[in-house]
């Protein structure tokens, strides 16, 4: 180690030491993690939960919008019928022209074919 030389007082050196710090750590699981686990698991929703779950997320998008909705836009939210996914479109009031989708239909419709073919092939080699 070099040695600092002090400016108030020249030509003395002050012998600086390393600082060092020790940090134990445990390396037990909590005690807490296993019933956490469980909460967690016992707390997955089911199909039909979900289903409601997504029910009420649309009727509360719907709420909000509607209570954003300008004049021009009109938003209008729908489930795709195969892949079960929510759509979104912007269409134009007035004259009723879509400005925006999301997710594109095709795509979900493309999707949807994707899914009937995998489940051809896998139902096959099973």
């Amino acid at each position: 180690m070099d040695p600092i030389t002090s400016s108030g007082n020249m030509g003395s050196t002050i012998p600086t030491q390393p600082t060092i710090v020790k940090k134990e750590v445990s390396t037990e699981p909590k005690p807490n993690v296993a019933i956490e686990q469980a909460i967690i698991a016992a707390s997955q929703p089911t199909q039909a939960t979900k289903l409601q779950n997504q029910e009420q997320a649309i009727k509360d998008l719907q709420k909000t919008i509607d209570a954003i909705q300008g004049p021009q836009k009109a938003f209008e939210i729908s489930v795709h019928q195969e892949t079960h996914a929510i759509m979104i479109k912007v269409k134009n009031k007035e004259t009723g022209d879509l400005i925006r989708e999301v997710p594109s239909e095709k795509v979900l419709d493309a999707l949807a074919k994707l899914m009937e073919v995998t489940g051809l092939i896998v139902d096959k080699k099973v």
